[in-house]
């Protein structure tokens, strides 16, 4: 748990990794259903966080709070084609450091055969499989066009590399089959994913939003569709953060990169209505928490698309176009994107 400006340390309706990673999941879990993958071919580890605080020998204790172990036991029996642990990383906590990380088990530069890997360590084809799913996820995990990440440059690990620095097997003189647990005893394909880091203030706060939670989880079901080249949607969505240009922000709890958007005080309780050829489609109220993030789902392809922003104490987006002699920005829908 980490404090935001709403929420004290240890205030359960504020920002844990747990909350936001599972609606990250459930929302993947929903849209793979959506684009027609069985319910039944889907697992999660768990469905639901589990009470705070923890309290280690508790009846309930290990209801949610999973030992690794079981968790890599139940996904091989699953016999699963892809796996993702998902998470958000960490720096120090006020830092401008936001990054993406995908890591898998293995090397970050795989030996060139795998003749000398020692007994129980994975394949050079596993390593190889596991880093092209990161690979094909990468680009559509950094896609999001309202976060203010450090860099864009592919960060995508082996374990064993990133943890202890062996390049090969003949470095590994622990002997070790990896580094996180997660992934060590999970004979599955698949990798774990960092999509921001939760210690960049202004990304906490976004987090708070289940449905910016929710597309990243639309972004991982993309990384899944593209591995196995489906052909998926036929609808788009937009996603965009309300900001007041005037007025620089900041915060005990929120320390924005200065050089980015999220210098600007985030707008909450926002209206963001939607038209489509001037026809009123959806409206979306921006939380209290500081983010000023909307989302609209399921919009039909188009060029058309305008938008209509009011708010407590300010004027009307149209309002200040006029004012300043602009015109209403059209944007455009694709099929299978987001529009941001």
């Amino acid at each position: 748990n980490l404090a935001t400006i709403n929420h004290a340390t240890g205030d359960t309706t504020g920002f844990y990794e747990s909350n936001t990673n599972l609606w990250k999941g459930l929302k993947m879990g929903a849209i793979l259903e959506k684009w027609g993958v069985p319910k039944e071919n889907i697992m999660y580890s768990r469905v639901k966080n589990g009470p705070y605080p923890y309290v280690a020998g508790a009846a309930d204790a290990e209801k949610y709070n999973r030992n690794l172990t079981e968790l890599s036991e139940e996904c091989n029996a699953f016999n699963t084609d892809y796996f993702l642990s998902i998470h958000s990383d960490a720096a120090t906590d006020g830092s401008s450091t936001n990054l993406s990380l995908l890591i898998y088990n293995g090397y970050t530069i795989p030996a060139a055969d795998d003749e000398n890997m020692w007994e129980g360590s994975r394949s050079l084809e596993y390593q190889q499989t596991s880093r092209a799913m990161a690979e094909t996820l990468w680009p559509i995990l950094e896609s999001n066009g309202i976060d203010v990440l450090s860099s864009t440059s592919p960060r995508i690990v082996g374990d064993l590399t990133f943890y202890y620095g062996y390049q090969n097997p003949s470095q590994n003189a622990k002997n070790a089959a990896g580094y996180l647990g997660v992934l060590r005893r999970n004979t599955c394909n698949g990798f774990l994913a960092e999509g921001y880091c939760h210690t960049y203030q202004p990304a906490r706060h976004r987090a708070l939003n289940p449905d910016y939670c929710g597309q990243e989880g639309l972004r991982y079901a993309r990384g899944v569709a593209a591995w196995f080249g489906w052909d998926t949607e036929e609808t788009g969505y937009m996603m965009g953060s309300v900001k007041d240009l005037h007025t620089i922000f900041s915060h005990t709890y929120y320390h924005p990169n200065t050089a980015s958007h999220d210098k600007y005080l985030p707008v909450n309780n926002a209206v963001v209505t939607l038209y489509k050829g001037g026809v009123e489609v959806a409206k979306y109220t921006t939380d209290d928490e500081y983010n000023g993030v909307f989302v609209f789902e399921n919009l039909q392809p188009g060029s058309d698309y305008t938008l209509e922003v009011e708010a407590p104490g300010y004027k009307t987006l149209s309002e200040l176009n006029e004012e300043y002699g602009r015109e209403a920005v059209n944007y455009t829908i694709t099929a299978g994107e987001t529009t941001y």
